[in-house]
C-alpha cells in the first residue's frame, strides 16, 4: 500500500511539473515581451508624425477625397498594398501603423483602442484633414469605431472589414 501511495505521489508531482513548466515559460515570455520597447522608425514608405502621444508611421499617397486606412492586429500599413494603388488613383490615402505595429513606436504600456483612436485623430489634425472616410480592418475597425465615437463631426463614412461587433 505504501508503495502505491509513493507511486501516486510521484505521478502527481510529475504531472504538476508537466503543467507548471509550460506555464512558467509562458509567464517569462510575457514579462520579456511586455518589457520591450521600440522607438518609432519610418518604414514601408511612411514618414513619422509626432502626435504628442507617440510618433506614428504614416504613409500618404494619392489625391482627392481622403480615406484613412487602419490595419488590424499584427499587421502594418503594408497590409493595404494590394488595394492602395487602385484607391489612390482618385483618393488621398492615409495609412497609419497602430501603436507597436510597423514603424510606429512600441511603448511600454497603453495600447488601448481609445489611445489608438486619439493618435489617428492627431494624425488627421497634423495632415489638415477635416473630414474623412475611415476603413478599419479587424482591430483597426475597433479603432475606427472609437475614432468615430470620439470625433463624429469629421467622419464621412465608416467601413468595417472583419471587425467584431461591439456591445
Amino acid at each position: 500500500m505504501a508503495k502505491t501511495i509513493r507511486e501516486r505521489r510521484r505521478v502527481w508531482l510529475w504531472l504538476c511539473g508537466l503543467i507548471a513548466a509550460p506555464l512558467l515559460i509562458i509567464f517569462v515570455n510575457a514579462v520579456a515581451v511586455d518589457s520591450e520597447t521600440r522607438p518609432a522608425a519610418p518604414r514601408d514608405g511612411g514618414k513619422l508624425i509626432d502626435t504628442g502621444l507617440v510618433k506614428a508611421n504614416v504613409k500618404v499617397q494619392g489625391t482627392g477625397p481622403p480615406i484613412l486606412l487602419i490595419h488590424g492586429f499584427a499587421a502594418a500599413i503594408d497590409w493595404w498594398d494590394a488595394i492602395a494603388a487602385v484607391l489612390a488613383a482618385d483618393h488621398r490615402l492615409i495609412m497609419i501603423d497602430l501603436i507597436g505595429h510597423g514603424g510606429t513606436g512600441a511603448p511600454l504600456s497603453d495600447y488601448s483602442i481609445e489611445r489608438q483612436a486619439a493618435i489617428a485623430g492627431k494624425v488627421l489634425d497634423n495632415l489638415g484633414v477635416d473630414r474623412v472616410a475611415v476603413i478599419g480592418h479587424s482591430m483597426g475597425g475597433d479603432v475606427a469605431t472609437a475614432l468615430t465615437q470620439h470625433r463624429p463631426d469629421r467622419i464621412d463614412h465608416l467601413i468595417l472589414i472583419d471587425s467584431p461587433p461591439l456591445p
